[in-house]
């Protein structure tokens, strides 16, 4: 109805994966998505019949996992592995909260010479990457109705705000939290909904 003010909300399931170089990065080709849930509220102001202006809060997750990574240790006296930028993908650094360590994939594990290798402890690993955002939409929806049914063809922009960045690191008898760095603050995309 034309002039009339609308409030939602929902909950959805979120499936995130992040393709860029997962089939072709040598020394881990196991990146993998993550499932979470994401919600929002939202307000809806039908400034026409069936054409409305719609914004709110949503609150969603992306990530991914990385399997085949190694935890080594690093200190001062080990200038190879501890002066070693460690491993990066698509999404920035991986970095672990204990400075000890050094998140690696096989291939930078590769190149290290045979006494770094020799005196540095190696964990084999799970990092899991989970980035949680709060968006604000701006969109504009068009209704129809068909055969029973409301349509809702919605169209606009997001931004969005970074407000937990978690690096989980799992393997046998070791649990070691971190975050990525190199994770944009903020966002910015296009949306289209039916």
């Amino acid at each position: 109805v034309k002039g009339g003010w609308y409030l939602s909300a929902s909950g959805f399931p979120v499936y995130s994966f992040h393709s860029a170089g997962a089939m072709k990065r040598e020394g881990t080709q196991q990146q993998t998505g993550i499932v979470s849930w994401g919600g929002s509220i939202s307000a809806r102001y039908a400034f026409a019949n069936r054409v409305s202006i719609e914004t709110g809060l949503t609150y969603s997750m992306m990530g991914q996992k990385e399997k085949n990574l190694y935890l080594v240790y690093s200190d001062s006296r080990n200038v190879e592995v501890y002066n070693n930028s460690g491993f990066s993908n698509t999404y920035g650094t991986l970095n672990v909260s204990n400075s000890d360590y050094k998140v690696m994939d096989m291939r930078i594990v590769n190149n290290l010479t045979f006494d770094a290798v020799n005196e540095s402890n190696f964990k084999k690993v799970v990092a899991s990457q989970k980035f949680r955002y709060l968006e604000v939409p701006l969109l504009i929806s068009k209704g129809f109705y068909y055969k029973g049914i409301n349509l809702y063809v919605k169209g606009g922009i997001s931004a969005g705000l970074l407000i937990q960045n978690q690096l989980d690191l799992k393997g046998l008898n070791i649990n070691l939290k971190g975050k990525t760095d190199g994770v944009d603050q903020f966002t910015a995309s296009a949306l289209t909904s039916i």
